[in-house]
């Protein structure tokens, strides 16, 4: 095996074992460097990260008799989709930086790094007449400056939210609680398809899984962990909105929360967030405070992102060390090995190109 299938399959065996969850997987990983370096480690290496039952559960465990890994790769194959693990390098980094991302994503579509400057928008799934035209407005908006929309695909505010996107020209990823070969809601089948032609579709879940009411609440953390910013819209005191709201927060995303009648109550899972410390969304410029970036004219911003995306060579290896926050050209050079002098000259040229921008401290960001 290569080694990005290698990684794939010792994946798929760790996920197999027996009280082995996403947070406990990913320490091991962390641990040992490689899932296949978890099986072959000692008990007394295993037993600092792994309960007795679980540790039991993985030398009990033997995968190359397990019939089940195969025909899941032979099921991704016929779905076109993939299955990528958080050792790849093209693993979403906005999602490798929470604690609990799951070591195996589901992908239909292709994630492009474009998608790392994203906004989470959800709420509920029976929303009003001026939720569902903010919801529209605010997606608008931000894939009019570059910003790729995360949503559940649900009914509702979610589906909108992506359709919008979609209708005026962006980009969206669709997180499901199911696998990533069906369709839910059914009603949602339309969407589904285009997401797939001008978007992405990911999961954690094997193929073939339906939802239930536990996938939904995990998925959530999923779609606040590819996310830079979460808002929501709409959604009673109960929504599971909240919960994506509270991962987001949890793992340092802003919060936005457009505010609603108090009297109603799909008003009050986003009244709740703006009395505990949300953003009150105002206006869909306000949002790209949180992501650090300047709101520019569409056709500006697309003029700079296709020129990002049609870098090369050096130039394309120093912008892909950068990220939205800003990284001090030392740093630069030792991801990337090149000297300072080099990297300062690119680093110029992509500031005049309004690709990158300089910060305090002697810091570069990625400006699309």
């Amino acid at each position: 095996m290569a080694m990005n299938s290698d990684n794939l399959f010792w994946s798929m065996a760790l996920q197999r074992v027996a009280g082995v969850g996403s947070v406990i997987a990913r320490r091991l990983i962390d641990r040992f460097s490689s899932p296949k370096a978890v099986f072959q480690a000692g008990d007394d290496e295993l037993a600092e990260v792994l309960n007795s039952s679980a540790l039991r559960a993985i030398r009990q465990y033997d995968p190359h008799s397990d019939a089940w890994i195969p025909q899941e790769l032979e099921r991704i194959a016929a779905k076109n989709a993939r299955a990528m693990t958080i050792l790849d390098p093209d693993y979403p980094r906005n999602l490798a930086e929470i604690p609990d991302a799951p070591i195996i994503l589901y992908i239909i579509g292709e994630i492009s790094k474009r998608d790392e400057l994203a906004v989470g928008i959800v709420g509920t799934r029976r929303p009003s007449t001026y939720g569902v035209s903010q919801a529209r407005r605010f997606s608008q908006y931000l894939v009019k400056q570059g910003v790729t929309i995360v949503s559940g695909m649900a009914m509702g505010i979610d589906g909108n939210a992506q359709d919008a996107a979609l209708d005026a020209g962006g980009r969206s990823i669709a997180v499901l609680g199911c696998g990533v070969d069906i369709v839910y809601p059914p009603i949602n089948k339309k969407l589904y398809s285009t997401l797939i032609e001008n978007g992405v579709i990911v999961s954690e879940y094997p193929m073939g899984t339906r939802a239930d009411t536990h996938t939904f609440p995990a998925r959530n953390r999923i779609i606040s962990g590819l996310s830079r910013a979460v808002l929501v819209i709409e959604g009673s005191a109960k929504s599971g909105a909240l919960i994506t709201a509270r991962y987001a927060a949890n793992n340092g995303r802003d919060v936005y929360a457009l505010p609603g009648h108090i009297d109603r109550p799909n008003s009050a899972g986003p009244n709740s967030l703006i009395r505990d410390g949300a953003t009150p969304a105002l206006e869909p410029a306000d949002i790209m405070v949180s992501l650090k970036v300047e709101p520019l004219e569409e056709d500006s911003r697309k003029s700079i992102q296709d020129s990002a995306v049609q870098l090369e060579g050096l130039s394309k290896t120093i912008f892909d060390a950068l990220d939205f926050d800003g990284i001090g050209v030392d740093a630069i050079s030792n991801h990337t090995e090149l000297e300072v002098p080099i990297i300062l000259a690119i680093l110029t040229e992509l500031e005049m190109k309004d690709i990158v921008k300089r910060l305090p401290g002697s810091k570069y960001a990625r400006n699309v």
